[in-house]
This record gives C-alpha cells, sequence and structure tokens, in this order.
C-alpha cells in the first residue's frame, strides 16, 4: 500500500467528509503553514458560491490538517478537487513536533477565482466542525465562524453535509456556525 500525505484546510477538514470521499485517509497531523490564509474566492460555476482557496496573508499562519492517502485514491481526489491546480510539494509545520513536511493540497489558481463570493452555510459549518475536532486554537474557530456566508436551499449536498456532521457529533448546520464559546474537541 503507497500512501501520500495530503493538507486539507477546506470541507476535507473534517474526518468524515474526507474519508466520504476516500475511503484511505487516515488523519496524521495537525500542521500549519505561515503566510497564507483561506478566502472563499473559488469560484463554483455550478452554484456560484466561493469555495476554499489560499491566498497570500503577511503576519497570518493557516491550519490544517495532514491525512495520509492511499495513492490509488489520488485520482478520486482530483476528481472531487477539480478547477484546482495540485501542488505536490507543498510545505507545512507539523504543530505538535515542529517538523517540516512535503504534502500535497489544492490551491485555485488565479484565473478561477472571484473576489466577493461567500460560501454556502452546509460548505463552511464542515470547515468550522473540521477546526473544531481537530483541536485548533479558539481564535481561528471563532474567525471561521464570524466569516459571513450565504444560505443555501435544501437539497443533496447540504443533506450529505448535515448526515456528515452529525456523523462527528454535531446536531446542526446553526450549532456549529454559532458555536462562540468553550468548543470541546473531538477526537
Amino acid at each position: 500500500m503507497s500512501l501520500f500525505p495530503y493538507f486539507a484546510y477546506g470541507s476535507n477538514l473534517l474526518t468524515s467528509r474526507l474519508a466520504d470521499r476516500c475511503p484511505s485517509a487516515r488523519y496524521h497531523a495537525v500542521a500549519c503553514v505561515d503566510g497564507l490564509e483561506i478566502e472563499f474566492s473559488k469560484e463554483d460555476s455550478e452554484d456560484e458560491s466561493g469555495k476554499a482557496t489560499l491566498v497570500p496573508s503577511h503576519g497570518h499562519r493557516l491550519y490544517g490538517v495532514v491525512y495520509e492517502v492511499e495513492l490509488s485514491e489520488l485520482e478520486i481526489l482530483n476528481g472531487v478537487e477539480s478547477g484546482y491546480d495540485l501542488k505536490h510539494d507543498f510545505k507545512v509545520t507539523r504543530l505538535d513536533t515542529d517538523t517540516p513536511l512535503t504534502v500535497k493540497t489544492y490551491i485555485a489558481p488565479e484565473q478561477s477565482r472571484k473576489p466577493g463570493l461567500k460560501p454556502f452555510d452546509w460548505y463552511l459549518a464542515l470547515i468550522v466542525a473540521g477546526a473544531i475536532e481537530h483541536g485548533f486554537p479558539q481564535a481561528e474557530i471563532s474567525a471561521y465562524q464570524n466569516m459571513d456566508f450565504q444560505a443555501d436551499k435544501e437539497g443533496e449536498n447540504k443533506s450529505n453535509a448535515l448526515r456528515l456532521l452529525r456523523q462527528a457529533g454535531f446536531e446542526s448546520i446553526e450549532q456549529v456556525l454559532n458555536r462562540k464559546r468553550s468548543v470541546a474537541v473531538f477526537s
């Protein structure tokens, strides 16, 4: 079995979300990268919502999760992340050991970014739930919870997100997005 390290920073932060897509995915470590932040400017041509991508940001530290995924599932991940550029040699730092890691991740190319977009409520909730699940700093979790979003109508994407959130121990999208105090860490 051949594995590759994958750095998740968007909705794939939530373990159940990534495992639903790539069943072999296993948590490896929380990691960070300095000088980048999430921006919801990756345009989704199907629904006009903003999806997460990374953009330069002086003085910011971005947190994410490194998973180990079977190489045989890379094509599945490429399909899910279509429209993004796969970065094969992305550098992050493992938080618990301060060890540098070289991982794969996806970043939207400039031409597919559109400033001013907002993520759907369910999409942002997956990110917040993943940050909570992996014990991100409270300031980072609160910053995500305070981001603007747009409500999405009921549909397959929203239903699927709610199923994954419940699998991770959350009752609702609203619970995740409104959580402001005393965040419990789920393992």
